[in-house]
């Protein structure tokens, strides 16, 4: 079992961001980081981007959806920033294609009548965005990705991942070693699960792994990261109110290592990235300031 030594928090200054706050690299070739989050005050969903790699300066904010948004998650490739979300019922998804200067790319994740899109975590799936999600209708996990590079218009049919007990919330979906993997919490029984897919686009899925067995209510805020090769999940103890890091031993999330404790304070919401090639955690704690903890090496093997 690896302990892992986390730095004290360092706070992003100047910005006052609700619960639902979504942190990532912009650009692996800019190494900027952005942030899709809603304003508590006007409930506007908007976007602002560091100017450095640093982090230490922010541009923006941008307007995404005068309307509102719930749930936001970002995902990017070398050419394309992505953004999905849920509002009113529905998953809704945008991309920019000019470092997030304007969002003018639209898609339709999720056409049914069902309320379904929250929770949302959105990936790269080879080659295309795909989005895991909360159906609230039935109480189910689903995976859907898009028909298209750019996830514009209609995209392929929703797929049934999990609808045992109320689950599927907190999703975090990533791309494994062989395929797309999603970490979420089974609200029924404060359970903590990763599913694997049976191919590398995600057409079908194999059945979840229970991540952590013990009695607490652990997996509120998952989020999951491919760190090098085993998978890795951030995510909160709400027995306990901790924030926890635990790590895979196998590719493919088939067994686990004991929980770690990274902080003791309550929390909002979390999410587990890299920046710079550095696996990184970055959460909202209860008074809503924004924080962030950086592993010093990219096998994350030491924090400090």
């Amino acid at each position: 079992m690896k302990v892992l030594r986390f730095a004290p928090e360092v706070p992003i200054s100047g910005h006052q961001l609700n619960n639902n706050t979504s942190i990532t690299a912009l650009t692996e070739f800019s190494s900027l980081v952005g942030i899709a989050y809603n304003n508590s005050s006007t409930d506007d969903l908007f976007f602002l981007r560091s100017t450095d790699k640093q982090a230490t300066d922010w541009l923006g904010p941008l307007t995404i959806d005068a309307n509102g948004g719930e749930w936001m998650s970002l995902a990017q490739d070398a050419s394309q920033f992505n953004l999905a979300y849920y509002r009113d019922g529905d998953l809704f998804f945008k991309a920019s294609q000019n470092d997030g200067t304007t969002f003018n790319i639209s898609g339709n994740p999720d056409v049914t009548a069902d309320d379904a899109g929250n929770y949302c975590s959105c990936a790269l799936i080879v080659g295309r965005p795909a989005v895991a999600y909360h159906n609230a209708t039935d109480g189910a996990l689903y995976y859907v990705r898009a028909s298209n590079s750019s996830g514009s218009g209609a995209w392929d049919p929703p797929i049934l991942v999990d609808d045992t007990g109320n689950t599927g919330q907190y999703t975090s979906l990533v791309f494994g070693a062989t395929g797309p993997l999603i970490a979420y919490y089974r609200q029924d029984n404060g359970n903590l699960l990763i599913a694997s897919a049976a191919n590398s686009t995600g057409s079908s899925w194999n059945s979840p792994v229970i991540v952590d067995n013990s009695t607490d209510d652990v997996g509120r805020y998952a989020s999951l990261l491919r760190n090098v090769t085993f998978p890795t999940i951030a995510c909160f103890n709400a027995t306990d109110n901790q924030v926890l890091y635990i790590q895979s031993d196998d590719v493919l999330g088939n067994s686990w290592g004991a929980p770690q404790v990274v902080n003791a304070n309550g929390i909002n919401s979390l999410q587990l990235v890299r920046i710079n090639g550095y696996p990184t955690i970055f959460f909202t704690t209860t008074t809503f300031q924004t924080m962030f903890v950086r592993a010093v090496d990219f096998d994350a093997t030491q924090w400090g």
